[in-house]
């Protein structure tokens, strides 16, 4: 979803300024800028959970799935809710 959402805002970006012919995309950018960051350190904490499975260490499983909470947490903020493929923490807390 996270990655879906940057290319969509990225072509955004692109067909705006085309268009304007001005740099009048900086908000959007910046978001586009902490998508692409949040995104990459989620998949980073991917991978270090995967390892951490794989070496069978419960200590970095944890620590691995922590981080990786906080990756997710921080896109679930930054991708707009139709884009976002599971319920949120506040529609599971909420739902009757």
């Amino acid at each position: 979803a996270a990655l879906k959402y940057q290319d969509k805002l990225a072509e955004t970006i692109k067909s705006v300024e085309s268009v304007a012919k001005t740099n009048k995309t900086s908000a959007s950018k910046e978001l586009l800028k902490s998508l692409c960051q949040e995104t990459e350190k989620t998949l980073k904490a991917v991978d270090a959970l995967d390892k951490a499975i794989d070496a069978k260490s419960a200590e970095k499983m944890l620590a691995g799935m922590v981080a990786l909470r906080e990756g997710v947490d921080a896109l679930e903020a930054l991708v707009p809710a139709e884009n976002w493929p599971l319920p949120t923490y506040s529609q599971m807390l909420f739902m009757m």
